[in-house]
Formats: structure tokens, C-alpha cells, sequence
């Protein structure tokens, strides 16, 4: 026995609107995220160096803006980081200075 045409029409209808209507419902409700971190929050970086028995520590902490006002940036030689072989493959004088907002 064939289905008339209407059925067939009204439940093709049918599926198609079960499978647009989220999909054009989220993208219509979506709105564009700001990513966490994509501006400055209301403290300054603070950094200090802690000298351990054992090694140095960099600790880094939230600031009150007014007090890093004219301070210096924190700067670090990268090559004085790494093992003597790896600064060796860097021509001599080579600026490895990686500074920081803090």
C-alpha cells in the first residue's frame, strides 16, 4: 500500500525541522567569549628572587599597581639557564634577555 504524498511530505517536514531547529537555535543564542586571561586584571606582577639552600626561586605575586609605578622590569638571560653544551651551539654575544611585565 503506497503513503500519499502529503504524509510522506508532512514527516520529511518534519525531520528536517528536528535536525535545523537546534542547530540554528545555538547559533543564533552563541555569543563570542573573551578568552580568561585576555586583558590585565586589577594587580601588577610583582616578582622576588628567594636564594634556597639549594637553588633560586623566582616567586611571582599580585601587586598593588601603584607600587611597581616606575619600577624596572624583570629581565633574564635565558642562556645563563641552560646547561653550558646547549649556551655553547650560541654565537658569543648573543642577547638572550627575556623580559617580563613583572
Amino acid at each position: 500500500m503506497a503513503l500519499p504524498v502529503r504524509l510522506i511530505a508532512a514527516t520529511l517536514a518534519v525531520v528536517a525541522i528536528a535536525f535545523v531547529a537546534p542547530a540554528s537555535a545555538s547559533v543564533r543564542t552563541a555569543k563570542p567569549r573573551t578568552p580568561a586571561y585576555a586583558s590585565p586584571g586589577p594587580f601588577a606582577a610583582g616578582v622576588t628572587t628567594l636564594d634556597l639552600s639549594d637553588r633560586k626561586v623566582e616567586v611571582w605575586y599580585p601587586a598593588n599597581k601603584k607600587t611597581t609605578l616606575g619600577a624596572v622590569p624583570d629581565s633574564y638571560d635565558l642562556l645563563a639557564k641552560v646547561p653550558p653544551a646547549v649556551a655553547g651551539l650560541f654565537p658569543v654575544g648573543t642577547d638572550a634577555t627575556f623580559k617580563t611585565d613583572a
